[in-house]
């Protein structure tokens, strides 16, 4: 039942951010996109590149020890942090995880517009372009900081969790 509550809610709050046209005009006119191969083949490139790097260094940081975490001290985390130690959520968490691959499909709701899917080749490569640099950078920052996150300084959250190597993931 929980599981059906985590899904319904991650679907609903996905579809309160449906984009809505209300206008109902289908005017026909040119592409607002710009197709240039060469141009969006580094683009991809450079995304595909910064994905890879990022794997990468999220592959070489090693999870904390049981040793490591008990001796971690919530009052050297920056105040914005401190005050998230004891709320973390095993709930919230995986909703936050079903609301994130869901925000990753939803550019594909685009396709429902016919007119979209006449550019769906420059739409698909500015999405696989941001996409890429934003997955790349987000996990390279996170590779080379390597920051606890603020449940692995939380007594209240099981060992495993806080020695977990996602416990080292914490973003910025």
């Amino acid at each position: 039942m929980r599981s059906l509550t985590i899904r319904l809610t991650a679907l609903l709050c996905s579809l309160a951010m449906l984009p809505v046209s209300l206008s109902g005009q289908e005017n026909e006119r040119e592409s607002p996109y710009e197709f240039n191969l060469k141009r969006d083949a580094v683009y991809a490139s450079g995304a595909v590149v910064f994905t890879g790097m990022g794997y990468f260094s999220t592959t070489r940081v090693q999870p904390h020890t049981e040793a490591t975490v008990l001796s971690l001290d919530k009052y050297t985390l920056p105040g914005f942090d401190r005050s998230t130690v004891g709320n973390w959520n095993p709930t919230a968490a995986s909703v936050s995880d079903y609301m994130m691959f869901a925000s990753a499909a939803m550019p594909l709701l685009m396709l429902a517009d016919r007119r979209a899917r006449q550019d769906w080749l420059g739409l698909g490569l500015m999405y696989v372009e941001v996409a890429g640099l934003t997955v790349g950078l987000t996990q390279l920052a996170k590779g080379f900081s390597r920051r606890t996150r603020p449940y692995g300084y939380d007594s209240d959250v099981a060992m495993e969790q806080r020695t977990s190597h996602d416990a080292r993931m914490s973003f910025f």
